[in-house]
């Protein structure tokens, strides 16, 4: 049966979205707005479950999976960490200062109670106590920006992610915008390797990064050296430097990228033929996210925003 994907709900929102994530169960659908806007809806039929005002916009969503329910951290834009207990009927809201800055990347290395935050080219790991206690830190992090920008540019940290399989599991993987990735050790606190990627989106076994370019398409490097692997090609050009987004897709054999045509591709990264194209009016899609499914099974939940 050939892949397919259909077109199951179109969404009125008011304002721009900033950001958007599923639950890992695949339950809730969190996305947050550059107004401060956080909506919670039904991972399956759509329909709301609450809204947070945060009044400060909302830079990056995470969500935890604990045995008690979902929780839903929000980092914001002056350096607030949101957390959103999600429980039967109701919900508790925390918050907490983490950073003097945005808060752009979150990452959980749930077997090690590790969760680290960072903004700009500030970064902080915190060893967990409780979900309602992140107070308590394990140490501070400050990893230097592999090209240093020019006194007017402003430094950006885009990823973080724990790297949870092979040689470098343990580590944290960071990302800035146009100043590349570092590997961290945060036992030694040092870098274990750094590459000259901007803005890469990382494979599900940590083996290889996607680097959308403002160009042509995409661009597949193994991870580490950073050896190229193939490239994609496409309409990618658009009238900023921002990239538009991609995403790997089934377990990391495809990938999904936004085009300057409005559509969103799909293709396999072996081959790097073409599997499937959603149209989206035309429009520009600036941000799409995926469900848990759709890492794993042939059936997947995409929601996109123009």
């Amino acid at each position: 049966m050939p892949l397919e994907y259909q077109l199951a709900n179109v969404l009125p929102i008011d304002s721009l979205v900033q950001c958007l994530s599923y639950s890992p169960d695949g339950e809730f659908l969190a996305f947050a707005s550059v107004t401060g806007n956080i909506f919670v809806i039904s991972g399956s039929s759509q329909e709301p479950r609450f809204r947070v005002q945060a009044h400060n916009p909302v830079l990056t969503l995470k969500w935890v999976k604990e045995p008690s329910g979902n929780h839903l951290w929000c980092g914001l834009a002056n350096g607030l960490l949101l957390c959103i207990a999600v429980r039967p009927g109701s919900i508790a809201v925390a918050a907490f200062m983490m950073l003097p800055v945005g808060i752009s990347g979150l990452a959980l290395d749930p077997s090690r109670a590790l969760f680290a935050v960072g903004g700009q080219s500030a970064l902080k790991i915190w060893r967990i106590i409780s979900l309602h206690d992140l107070s308590k830190s394990a140490l501070t992090l400050h990893p230097t920006v592999l090209h240093p920008p020019a006194p007017s540019e402003e430094v950006q940290l885009r990823l973080l992610d724990w790297l949870n399989t092979g040689k470098y599991e343990g580590c944290l993987l960071i990302s800035f915008a146009n100043h590349g990735m570092i590997c961290w050790d945060p036992e030694s606190s040092s870098p274990r390797w750094s590459v000259n990627f901007e803005t890469p989106i990382v494979s599900p076994l940590n083996d290889m990064v996607v680097v959308a370019n403002t160009v042509d398409g995409l661009d597949i490097y193994s991870l580490p050296p950073g050896s190229h692997l193939r490239s994609i090609k496409y309409a990618a050009s658009t009238s900023s430097r921002d990239r538009l987004p991609a995403r790997f897709m089934h377990e990391g054999l495809a990938i999904m990228a936004s085009t300057a045509l409005g559509t969103v591709n799909l293709w396999l990264i072996d081959s790097g033929c073409a599997l499937h194209r959603l149209q989206c009016n035309g429009k520009l899609v600036t941000e799409f996210n995926v469900s848990a499914s759709g890492y794993h099974r042939n059936c997947s939940t995409i929601i996109y925003t123009c």
